[in-house]
């Protein structure tokens, strides 16, 4: 898209250390798209709790779109609310370089990234496309089916997770 490009990797032993679960080192990355707006002086400010966005601010741009959207991750999942989104890891700034298997490895050049823990193929949009929608997510929302409830019940199920 034009906001960032999303790929699927595996951490690298530097990046394995930081993960929790060293057994599943699959990652999801976003690099966010550079463009010409700069993080302004007043957008973001470092308080005693971490960051804040100023009042009534809007973000302008790719780079401040992205550290919007790396601080609500942040707060997502320091609020324990990260059961309902992807599993947020962090964001950095720099380069990467990947690896395809057995070919040439390629290095792309710095930016900012955004990092999640690999849950799976699906998004909640192919999900919502799908005609067995909303049945269709009940596996991934509660490890099971609910097959003994009324359709209405199941729906009410789904919807409020």
């Amino acid at each position: 898209g034009n906001f960032g490009t999303v790929f699927q990797a595996t951490a690298s032993e530097f990046g394995k250390s930081k993960l929790r679960n060293k057994d599943d080192t699959r990652v999801v990355l976003k690099r966010i798209v550079t463009d010409e707006e700069e993080l302004r002086k007043n957008f973001a400010k470092k308080t005693l709790f971490g960051t804040s966005l100023v009042g009534g601010t809007v973000a302008r741009g790719n780079f401040e779109t992205g550290k919007v959207e790396s601080y609500f991750n942040e707060r997502v999942r320091r609020y324990g609310f990260s059961g309902s989104f992807a599993s947020y890891l962090g964001a950095f700034v720099g380069s990467i370089r990947m690896k395809d298997e057995d070919k040439q490895t390629l290095t792309l050049s710095a930016g900012q990234w955004l990092v999640w823990k690999y849950q799976g193929e699906l998004t909640v949009d192919a999900y919502i496309s799908q005609p067995e929608f909303p049945y269709n997510m009940e596996e991934a929302l509660f490890d099971r089916t609910h097959d003994g409830l009324p359709d209405d019940e199941r729906e009410i199920l789904v919807v409020k997770e």
